[in-house]
């Protein structure tokens, strides 16, 4: 536990059974000290172990003043044992240690570096994405069956330059840039789960906030732009569109700016319920916004 303690982290040490044994009652030490010795202690106060009886719970039961089941003077108990030469032996060390010099947080040289905390947050946060199914691979095969829906009602739409096939592509780029976007809100409760393990990690000082971001973002470029590529593949080959590449690119950061705002959604309400409407309100906006432009071209050509 030490190299963790040096590194400014919290540390919480837990004994099932205190080594020296440890008898305490409403906050006052009864007793401290090696368990050979006790029935002595208490032997010496004329409160005598009886024979076949197990000291521990006589100990117990005789300091317990709720159900008492011995007469028991637990003030002359404490004054016998804050007499003894073990207890004062204790509070001249507990002495001693407040007179030193206190010794100066550690430093930040002392502390993991940034690259190591980001590669440690990156493969947890990995790791999670593939053993979660509701992070990529639910959506993976929402996006796909939705995809292939649009990728057939606008079959072989070719580069053909008529009003008709102009006004297709253009809806073929509506539905994939609203409803694949859309759909981005799904990833918001996922987000809110992990949002009180980082209130607890950040507080204990395992990592900075910037570094987590940074590795969140990172870590969620592989499966965005997976689902970017097979989703365009699905649209863009039975529809006969051109530009692979471009669509792959501009369907990739569209959904990597729609993580990065249920990102943020995510760490400023901690309701998932709220979040998905504070989500879904402004992809709304975007989708009037692009159902603007689109009516718009129609209209440039006449249609409407």
């Amino acid at each position: 536990m030490a190299p963790p303690a040096q590194l400014g982290r919290t540390v919480c040490p837990s004994h099932s059974v205190p080594s020296p044994p440890l008898l305490i009652h409403q906050g006052r030490t009864l007793y401290c000290g090696p368990a050979s010795s006790a029935v002595g202690h208490f032997a010496s106060m004329d409160y005598v172990c009886p024979e076949f009886n197990n000291p521990a719970d006589y100990f117990l039961a005789l300091v317990n003043d709720d159900f008492p089941l011995h007469p028991c003077d637990l003030g002359k108990v404490q004054t016998t044992h804050s007499e003894s030469a073990r207890a004062k032996e204790t509070v001249l060390k507990i002495e001693t240690a407040r007179a030193a010099p206190a010794k100066p947080p550690p430093s930040a040289s002392s502390m993991l570096s940034g690259f190591a905390d980001f590669a440690t947050l990156c493969k947890r946060i990995l790791q999670n994405n593939l053993r979660n199914p509701g992070i990529y691979w639910v959506r993976f095969a929402m996006y796909t069956m939705l995809s292939l829906m649009i990728g057939f009602m606008f079959w072989d739409l070719g580069d053909k330059r008529t009003p008709e096939s102009i006004v297709s592509r253009t809806s073929v780029l509506f539905f994939v840039a609203a409803f694949l976007v859309f759909m981005s809100v799904a990833v918001l409760p996922f987000f809110i789960m992990e949002r009180p393990v980082f209130i607890r990690e950040r507080g204990n000082g395992f990592y900075a906030p910037l570094t987590y971001v940074l590795s969140q973002l990172i870590c969620c470029i592989p499966g965005v732009f997976l689902i970017a590529f097979v989703s365009a593949a699905c649209v863009v080959l039975p529809s006969g569109l051109n530009g692979f590449g471009v669509f792959v690119a501009t369907l990739g950061s569209s959904l990597f700016a729609a993580e990065a705002v249920m990102f943020l959604i995510a760490s400023l309400v901690p309701h998932y319920i709220i979040g998905i409407a504070l989500g879904a309100g402004l992809f709304g906006i975007y989708i009037f916004a692009y159902l603007y432009v689109y009516l718009c071209i129609c209209r440039r050509l006449s249609f409407i």
